[in-house]
């Protein structure tokens, strides 16, 4: 593996994987507010974004990570937050 395939592996292992997750879990959400293993999951990506491997890793800020997603989220008509508090029932496609 050369520098940039290693790079690309990276950011697909420890960016768009954990992201693609979160997704799901929030979907699982939308159909289901009392979805307990969804919502932990999503803690769990959260705490993830926020982590120190992830910040080595990735170079990146867990918080703005975190922020965009919930930013494309709100695009599609989600408030992450009201969700989370089990006061959202938007069907996300």
């Amino acid at each position: 593996m050369n520098n940039s395939e290693i790079q690309e592996f990276l950011a697909e292992t420890v960016i768009t994987k954990p992201m693609q997750a979160y997704s799901e879990c929030v979907k699982r959400l939308t159909r289901n507010t009392n979805d307990t293993e969804a919502r932990g999951r999503i803690s769990e990506i959260e705490g993830f974004f926020l982590s120190e491997p992830f910040s080595a890793l990735t170079h990146a800020n867990g918080t703005q990570v975190i922020e965009a997603i919930h930013a494309m989220l709100s695009k599609q008509g989600v408030n992450i937050s009201a969700l989370l508090d089990g006061k959202e029932h938007k069907n996300v496609q």
